[in-house]
């Protein structure tokens, strides 16, 4: 019987960002989605027909990358997986070429500037000198 807590994970719906070199593809499921439905969205999302595997990364730095198919072949929901909301997964495709998968690639966008340096960007206008004829006027 599964418990309370399996059961919620099941209902919840889930939002997953899935990345592949430049692209993220965002992408909806439910808890008792396998991980085959999941995989059929995001090749209709591609639009077009392709071998992938998904791939989730520990918190270790570089992180170590799982795939979300089970060894023994049975097609796990995405709730007994683990997974979690918001959760980025990692797309690959099949290489005819190499008759293997690809390396998991993806790119990290660019680090916004330091709040530091934006303010040393920022031209810095002395308004005193603007205001000074005003004074007299205004009395």
């Amino acid at each position: 019987m599964k418990d309370r807590e399996e059961k919620e994970r099941e209902l919840q719906q889930y939002y997953f960002r899935v990345k592949r070199h430049k692209s993220t593809l965002f992408v909806t499921a439910s808890g008792s989605d396998k991980v085959s439905q999941l995989k059929k969205e995001i090749i209709k999302q591609l639009g077009i027909d392709v071998k992938i595997k998904l791939y989730r990364a520990d918190n270790s730095n570089p992180p170590n990358f799982t795939s979300l198919e089970s060894q023994s072949g049975e097609d796990p929901t995405i709730a007994k997986l683990g997974l979690a909301d918001e959760q980025i997964l990692y797309l690959v495709f099949w290489d005819d070429k190499n008759e293997r998968f690809e390396n998991v690639s993806f790119e990290l966008p660019e680090p916004l500037p330091d709040e530091e340096e934006e303010e040393e960007d920022i031209e810095h206008v002395d308004y005193s000198q603007v205001t000074e004829g005003y004074e007299n006027e205004i009395s």
